[in-house]
């Protein structure tokens, strides 16, 4: 690496969460249970994709699917609701994180690449976004079980979640802008979107004049799963001894991929 390569670089890691977490010495592993990555390293080298035959290292970034090699050792998380992703089609394949959902959750998690976009039930589809007229979840989800329980509905149905799928967006803000004026997204906007509670972010690229609080997307993905959990067994009375519903890491292998991925950086970086 020449001297001009090593100024450019050097900023974008300093400003990075790999930078900003520099003193903590196993992020990943103190604030997450996620199963032990280290059999990724002992792939020797690139294998082929079972469907388009590239090559790939452990998961084809096109297809959506895990190497031969690994697919029987890979964790599965079974999500509450269906997520459906919609990627830009000029966000890069080889850097997002959109794909670890449909490898980790294959049976609830679709990706359409932009302007493939599938057909929802409006009422019963949230979008994850801070549009003009969003809501955080759990002010969606205090509104809903207070109408339950102001109607004098049936018990059963606390705990039931009003709605079954939830859309992220997998782009740029500039190609979000594009998405979001596409006729089949605007009734999602007008409903109202969701966002989430302010959570701190690990992602290792660096998003230039964003807070530390712009998640990627499976990050985003991850901690809405988390806080529904919380939130609805809130309502529910199931909580532990101090009062406070429990959180049992249920959703923590969402971050199988990006566990092994931050930590690879820290040890390439020396952070």
């Amino acid at each position: 690496m020449n001297g001009q390569q090593q100024h450019r670089r050097v900023p974008n890691i300093r400003n990075s969460s790999l930078w900003m977490n520099r003193e903590e010495v196993d992020p990943m592993g103190t604030r997450f249970k996620i199963d032990d990555t280290d059999f990724l390293d002992e792939i020797p080298e690139r294998n082929t994709c079972p469907n388009c035959h590239k090559s790939r290292r452990y998961y084809c970034y096109t297809c959506y699917v895990p190497l031969d090699v690994i697919k029987e050792r890979l964790p599965r998380v079974k999500l509450p609701v269906k997520v459906d992703i919609i990627k830009h089609i000029q966000e890069v394949d080889g850097k997002s994180t959109c794909p670890h959902a449909a490898i980790i959750s294959p049976e609830d998690c679709r990706i359409h690449t932009f302007p493939d976009i599938p057909h929802w039930d409006y009422q019963k589809t949230v979008l994850l976004f801070p549009g003009p007229n969003a809501q955080t979840l759990r002010q969606l989800l205090d509104n809903h079980y207070n109408h339950i329980n102001d109607n004098r509905t049936s018990i059963s149905s606390i705990g039931e979640i009003p709605f079954d799928t939830v859309v992220f967006i997998d782009s740029t803000w500039r190609q979000t802008k594009q998405v979001l004026n596409d006729s089949r997204v605007r009734p999602l906007l007008a409903n109202g979107t969701v966002v989430l509670s302010d959570h701190e972010s690990l992602f290792w690229r660096h998003q230039r004049n964003t807070p530390r609080t712009y998640l990627s997307t499976i990050e985003a993905m991850y901690y809405f799963f988390v806080d529904l959990h919380l939130i609805v067994d809130e309502h529910c009375g199931r909580v532990g001894p101090d009062g406070r519903p429990h959180y049992d890491y249920r959703y923590d292998n969402l971050l199988f991929f990006f566990k092994h991925t931050y930590n690879k950086l820290r040890q390439k970086y020396n952070i």
